[in-house]
């Protein structure tokens, strides 16, 4: 997973336009309908793109997920998707049959 997410940073941009499907970016705590577009696997992108997470099966009491990214010195599952110091600039999902 580790190894998916440094990848995924060195070739973000281009491949993401064009091979996956650009979601939401808003999260709402206890919106059923918004949550459910935040699934297992979904790529999170803060800032200028130089934070990447990647969304947990876990999930906060009120839907929120958990998120999987590294800050150093490893990467740690935590409740970081909406305390994370920078905005969430892209939510993206790949479709693995395509790719």
């Amino acid at each position: 997973m580790i190894l998916l997410v440094l990848a995924l940073g060195i070739v973000l941009g281009p491949r993401l336009l064009r091979h996956a499907l650009s979601l939401t970016s808003n999260v709402l705590p206890g919106n059923v309908s918004n949550l459910v577009e935040w699934q297992p696997g979904d790529i999170v992108i803060f800032g200028n793109g130089g934070h990447i997470g990647i969304i947990s099966d876990r999930r906060r009491s009120d839907g929120v997920p958990l998120l999987i990214h590294n800050t150093g010195p490893w990467a740690t599952e935590g409740d970081y998707l909406l305390r994370y110091p920078s905005p969430i600039t892209g939510h993206y999902r790949f479709n693995l049959m395509i790719c």
